[in-house]
């Protein structure tokens, strides 16, 4: 981030917080689910232990309960972690029978919030199964490209998109790097295969070996989609 754009959000920040509310999210007054797993719209793993973020939940679990659509109809319960139920807060186990649909939480006083959430089965993952496989070249930047991928549900599956920023190329010569400012996205098919890269709006500023994330409403608190580049390699060489 420039130093301007980091001043303003630094500002930004400090006037929010000397108004006495919180940076981020909306005020607590109207009793809902906020976020699960630090997201609005979250993708969940059966078995994960998940939070719960809201108002209105109840400062004792009581009867309450949490419980996920069933596979084949119907719903499941969660274990709610002990202890860990309070009225902006509740820990729970994702359960082996979940799938996608509303989560909901009824608190002890019989009051019932939901929140949309998508179930991806838990897979295990052994390094002893993987292989190396050939795709189509990046023939771009070929050192410091910053990659990162950013998933999406779809009906039957996942949307996977690839995001490949900046970069640097090597002076002919004079082994000297010169970063970039491109950046390119690519979609990833089921089984590993990549589309076409193309070239999208470039970053404001050339960077090589930067760090980048993706964020949207099934991974943050975020309800669009935003690329974030950070640090990195300018063009004078500096970090």
């Amino acid at each position: 981030m420039a130093p301007r754009a980091a001043s303003v959000a630094l500002g930004a920040l400090a006037a929010a917080l000397a108004c006495g509310g919180p940076p981020t999210g909306p005020a607590p007054f109207k009793p809902r689910i906020d976020y699960v797993d630090g997201a609005i719209e979250p993708m969940l793993v059966n078995g994960q232990a998940v939070v719960l973020e809201g108002f209105g939940f109840g400062d004792v679990q009581g009867s309450g309960a949490i419980q996920f659509a069933r596979a084949g109809g119907g719903v499941v319960p969660a274990v709610v972690v002990a202890g860990s139920w309070n009225d902006r807060t509740v820990r729970a186990i994702v359960p082996d029978e979940a799938v996608s649909g509303a989560l909901t939480l009824t608190a002890d006083g019989g009051r019932t919030l939901s929140a949309t959430v998508h179930v991806l089965p838990h897979v295990a993952f052994d390094p002893a199964t993987l292989t190396w496989q050939g795709r189509a070249n990046f023939d771009h930047a070929p050192v410091g490209v910053a990659l990162t991928a950013g998933t999406e549900p779809k009906s039957g599956g996942l949307n996977v998109v690839l995001y490949a920023a900046g970069g640097a190329e090597t002076e002919t010569g004079t082994g000297k790097i010169s970063p970039d400012a491109a950046v390119f996205v690519a979609r990833a098919a089921p089984g590993g295969a990549i589309g076409v890269w193309r070239r999208t709006p470039d970053l404001p500023a050339k960077r090589a070996f930067a760090a980048v994330a993706v964020a949207n409403r099934y991974n943050s608190r975020y309800s669009g989609r935003a690329l974030y580049v950070i640090g990195g390699v300018d063009e004078a060489g500096h970090a």
